[in-house]
């Protein structure tokens, strides 16, 4: 295994060039924006900050998966999903500042007196300093369970010892537990509490369904473009291709059945606490928002990829991973931005720009994560395996 020859990836000049030229573009655009309408962007800076954070987090999740379950066909595209995850520490950053920045004008519950009575036993969860806390303790829990699974795997290229793999079963195993109650926290604090009085126990899933479809997405995307580049032409086979493919059409099932799940539990019971989320987004110019959402998270990539032959196509694969990637921006913009915009406003363009800092700034960082080290784990004890599955 020391003798492997492994592809290491040197990103072109031009691509880090348009990226950085992306990223000026959307500070100017944001900066215009936080001077004319400072919630609404505020609020486009959530949507792509939390964007970034759904990537990074589901790419954990992809890689804690594949060493609970022994998953030895993806070891050799796990450096894929480990730069993703590389991106964490930034994005989390990113995070704090704008919730920090705009916690006045973010969430109305913090002036009850303007937005309606608010229970009162609720006065030390709503103080913005306790706000901030939980939101830095999820991340810090986040960023520790990442270092140490991303340290462990890249220690393991030098020493080649095998126990590095088991304390990262562990780790793994502890990781997705944990994940799962700091992941709800953090939902129902950014996005549930954007309308104070909306109430919904199956958001926190609904969320992860669609931060962690749309990472399997993200995989799908970089390995194919890897693959194009010649980096990975080699290593790629068809049956990597078909396993990603499978991954992909699972989730898209899990969260169109959290989705309908969601929606027909509220309609069903007919509360006002809970149904007013729906009535904002499903009458007017949001009604759209919706059916695009449905149909590129669900619909599109369900009935796409029930071929084989679809999972084994780069070409159709890639374009159906590109339309979830989409589609997953477009299902936080349609949970974010309605709290904010209002009825009648569909497209924000304050809400929009920010995406265009934050995106590139992912892209970026994960272009470095990859540049710094050989494109598969070498001395994994699955590699062989992953390199000749079929």
């Amino acid at each position: 295994m020391t003798t492997l020859q492994l592809p290491t990836f040197a990103p072109r000049p031009g691509l880090l060039t348009r990226l950085r030229l992306l990223i000026a573009l959307g500070v100017i655009g944001t900066l215009v924006g936080l001077i004319f309408a400072p919630k609404t962007t505020l609020g486009g800076l959530l949507l792509g900050a939390c964007y970034n954070l759904g990537m990074g987090l589901g790419a954990m999740v992809i890689i804690a998966l594949s060493y609970i379950t022994k998953a030895g066909w993806s070891t050799a595209l796990r450096r894929i999903p480990e730069s993703m995850a590389a991106t964490l520490p930034l994005t989390c950053l990113i995070i704090l500042i704008v919730l920090a920045a705009g916690f006045h004008q973010l969430y109305p519950w913090f002036n009850s007196h303007e937005h309606g009575h608010v229970d009162p036993s609720l006065a030390l969860w709503r103080k913005p300093a306790f706000f901030l806390a939980r939101a830095a303790g999820c991340m810090i829990i986040w960023l520790l369970f990442t270092h140490a699974i991303l340290r462990n795997s890249r220690k393991q290229d030098q020493s080649g010892d095998v126990r590095l793999t088991h304390r990262n079963v562990g780790l793994s195993g502890v990781f997705l537990m944990v994940l799962a109650l700091t992941l709800s926290l953090a939902t129902f604090d950014w996005f549930m509490s954007l309308q104070p009085h909306w109430i919904s126990t199956m958001l926190g899933v609904y969320h992860f369904a669609g931060l962690f479809q749309a990472s399997i997405a993200a995989m799908i995307v970089i390995t194919i473009l890897l693959q194009r580049a010649g980096f990975l032409q080699q290593i790629v086979k068809p049956a990597h291709l078909h396993d990603l493919g499978k991954y992909l059409f699972c989730f898209t099932t899990f969260w169109g059945y959290i989705w309908y799940s969601q929606y027909m539990l509220i309609w069903y019971s007919n509360i006002p606490e809970e149904t007013s989320y729906f009535i904002l987004r499903h009458n007017g110019p949001w009604l759209a928002v919706a059916y695009v959402s449905v149909a590129l998270n669900w619909a599109i990539p369900f009935f796409g990829l029930l071929s084989s032959t679809t999972k084994r196509n780069d070409r159709l694969l890639f374009k159906l991973a590109v339309l979830v990637l989409i589609g997953h921006w477009i299902d936080l913009y349609s949970i974010i931005v309605p709290s904010m915009a209002g009825p009648s406003t569909m497209i924000d363009l304050w809400s929009v720009l920010p995406s265009l800092i934050l995106l590139p700034i992912f892209i970026l960082g994960m272009l470095r994560a990859l540049r710094g080290s050989p494109l598969m784990p070498a001395r994994d004890p699955m590699l062989v395996e992953s390199l000749h599955h079929h």
